[in-house]
């Protein structure tokens, strides 16, 4: 059995990312940290929640066509 050290970040798919933040701040007060950049071009919209060291990331389709956003309907 594999022995992990360290998480370095989980992501989640949404639907609508400020729904989503909304929910992760006020169930767990978790928000969101702005400094990060995210890759343009990549398909999704994202947003960064930090815990500790790690942080947990909240991805939307950036469109309602594309490769990301077909995987998030499947889903």
């Amino acid at each position: 059995m594999a022995q992990f050290k360290k998480l370095d970040h989980v992501v989640i798919a949404t639907t609508d990312l400020a729904d989503a933040l909304k929910k992760w701040e006020h169930t767990v007060g978790l928000t969101e940290d702005k400094t990060l950049d995210h890759p343009r071009g990549a398909g999704f919209l994202a947003a960064s929640l930090p815990i500790g060291d790690s942080f947990l990331e909240l991805v939307q389709p950036d469109g309602a066509t594309g490769r990301f956003a077909e995987q998030v309907a499947e889903r």
